[in-house]
């Protein structure tokens, strides 16, 4: 091995060299007669010495192992020094070799040959025994080494090592030793040649995410739009329960995803070929189609609460799905980064990262290509079992980590929408989940103050300020309201300190000019937003605490359309009534009355009386409507 041999794996074109210890005549010899053996073996190294025996460098001796490692391990050294022939420190002063001979051979961590099949791992790898992800069949088989992972024969570890037991003998037994070792893999059970399958390992997983990308992009989509054209709001209103509205919309999305979900498993376990048995080869041949199933069900439903979660934090539908896009890739692009590095990953960090939904398929689906490459497939008896001797990350922590997931961002989505509920609605105080009104509501109203003639004394005189009329007497109150400002971003003042009382059986009218805070009044009745300052109640109970015990005696009219395009007239009654607890027996009762009450019969009837008709079903106090 000539100096520019050993440049092969050094960057040093001239001076590479070996290094070893401890310094003495017998570890000089056998290091620079190794050096010379290795050389004869090569061709270019045999011609270069019979030309000129001085092309092979002298070997660079240390005292002990200590000064040897040391001198190793500093920087750019090992890039002039192949390696490093640690003899034991014993021998320092020895003039013929012991019986029992130690020698450690000291590689640079790094290995210095490319590995094209693990670009970014360069170490040796000594802390597999096997494959992290086995493959059926030899170790590539058209490498004669079998591969440069570890790289014991191209980093040339075998040919010092062989070189060097082969002079220690040679000089100990004073007999010529040339002694040839040949490789031969061992015997290899018929397999199934599968290259798709190779490939599929890492973008079988992108595949998933490319199928779904647009389905979830579009759900965050609608449901921020009803949110933002105030359906949402104005069905809460109308009695629609938080739970019952994501409810309702993740058996319609669900709906249509079971459908994707089944042609996918489908396409999967189809044969696509045929071999001389008869049999047909699928791409997920051996696993169970219900194992396949259940992953992406579940997959479906985290990421349909991830949708959920994402759209609780925006107020406009274009931006929310364009974050939803951008986050989609995003959290895959976890699964994808860590791919390289996946044996350094230890088993807690993979639980974390798998409360991404995204990552936790993407580990899913790993797993099942290569249960599949074994010919076996996952199986349900295998579902809490590692599918690789190093890995202990098991099909049933990603099927557990789904779950959580879902669970998860589920309580996000309804946490965030209570504390900021967008432009419509009150929110509540971040602490809520805390508070005892929240898990025991307490729906005993307010009663109002009166003097003993049913009158309260201070507010009849603030009546007579401003209007002649005196408090009505013996009449239930409906809305109470006091002192109530909204103050909106710039300091503008919608209203400004309304005091004001409304009463059963009786028609009470907002006037006044645009601008002058009508609607704004009523969106605080309503909760629809929230009041700088002051209160009110309804029948009883405040609208800022009790917000949801309030609106059940409300029918709101709103300026905007608030009608669903695919409903009929009729559809809509029967929702609202729903909504409003009227039993199934009386619905088309209530049907047959708003129709005819309101006209309602002609082919293109006036949205506004549809509206009208929805906002006062089953209300029997109060009756609110907006006008425009």
């Amino acid at each position: 091995m000539s100096g520019r041999q050993l440049g092969n794996l050094t960057t040093a074109k001239s001076d590479g060299t070996l290094a070893f210890s401890p310094e003495n005549a017998l570890t000089r010899k056998v290091t620079k007669d190794a050096m010379a053996k290795v050389a004869l073996d090569n061709l270019n190294g045999f011609i270069a010495l019979l030309f000129d025996p001085r092309v092979l460098p002298e070997p660079k001796g240390f005292n002990d192992s200590s000064e040897l490692e040391a001198a190793l391990s500093k920087p750019n050294v090992m890039n002039h020094i192949l390696v490093g022939i640690q003899f034991d420190d014993s021998m320092a002063n020895a003039t013929e070799w012991p019986e029992d001979i130690n020698v450690t051979l000291r590689f640079p961590a790094v290995m210095r040959t490319p590995m094209l099949e693990h670009p970014l791992r360069i170490s040796w790898r000594t802390n597999l025994l096997f494959p992290l992800f086995p493959q059926p069949g030899p170790r590539v088989p058209k490498d004669m080494y079998g591969g440069k992972t570890p790289g014991y024969s191209p980093e040339m570890f075998l040919a010092v090592q062989h070189a060097v037991s082969q002079e220690i003998i040679k000089q100990k037994t004073g007999k010529s030793i040339n002694t040839k070792v040949y490789l031969q893999r061992l015997p290899q059970l018929s397999y199934r040649q599968d290259d798709l399958l190779v490939a599929m390992e890492r973008f079988i997983s992108m595949i998933i995410m490319m199928c779904f990308a647009y389905t979830f992009v579009n759900t965050v989509r609608v449901v921020t739009a009803e949110k933002e054209m105030q359906l949402k709001e104005t069905m809460t209103i109308m009695g629609l329960p938080s739970w019952l509205h994501w409810l309702a919309w993740f058996i319609k999305q669900f709906s249509f995803l079971l459908i994707s979900v089944i042609l996918m498993v489908i396409l999967f376990k189809i044969p696509f070929n045929s071999t001389s048995d008869g049999e047909g080869y699928a791409v997920l041949t051996f696993t169970p189609w219900s194992v396949l199933f259940f992953f992406l069900i579940l997959f479906v439903i985290a990421s349909l609460s991830f949708c959920f979660m994402v759209s609780v934090f925006f107020t406009r539908a274009n931006t929310a799905a364009s974050f939803m896009g951008l986050a989609w890739f995003s959290t895959y692009s976890a699964y994808m980064l860590t791919q390289m590095l996946y044996e350094d990953i230890s088993l807690t960090t993979k639980l974390l990262l798998s409360l991404i939904s995204n990552t936790a398929i993407g580990y899913a689906l790993q797993m099942l290509v290569v249960c599949e490459g074994t010919s076996r497939g996952l199986q349900w008896d295998e579902f809490f079992m590692p599918v690789s001797y190093h890995d202990q990350f098991q099909p049933g922590h990603v099927a557990l980590m789904l779950v959580l997931d879902s669970i998860l961002y589920m309580l996000i989505a309804v946490y965030v929408e209570k504390i900021r509920p967008g432009l419509y609605g009150v929110p509540l105080p971040w602490y809520f989940p805390f508070t005892k009104s929240f898990w025991c509501p307490d729906n005993t109203k307010v009663a109002a103050l009166t003097n003993k003639d049913g009158v309260d004394q201070e507010y009849k005189n603030a009546l007579l300020k401003v209007i002649h009329d005196e408090e009505p007497k013996g009449i239930p109150m409906g809305i109470n309201i006091e002192n109530l400002t909204k103050v909106y971003k710039g300091r503008k003042k919608a209203v400004d300190n309304l005091n004001l009382r409304m009463y059963e059986n009786e028609i009470t009218v907002l006037l006044g000019h645009n601008g002058a805070g009508k609607t704004t009044t009523i969106s605080m009745l309503t909760g629809m937003v929230p009041p700088s300052s002051g209160s009110a109640t309804i029948n009883g109970y405040d609208i800022t605490r009790e917000t949801e015990q309030a609106r059940r005696s409300i029918g709101i009219c709103p300026q905007h359309n608030v009608l669903f395009p695919d409903l009929t007239v009729a559809e809509h009654i029967i929702f609202y009534s729903r909504l409003k607890g009227v039993p199934s027996s009386k619905l088309q009762a209530e049907v047959d009355h708003f129709v005819k009450l309101l006209e309602l019969e002609e082919k293109e009837s006036d949205k506004k009386k549809v509206t009208t008709a929805l906002t006062a079903i089953n209300v029997f106090q109060l009756y609110v409507k907006f006008d425009s």
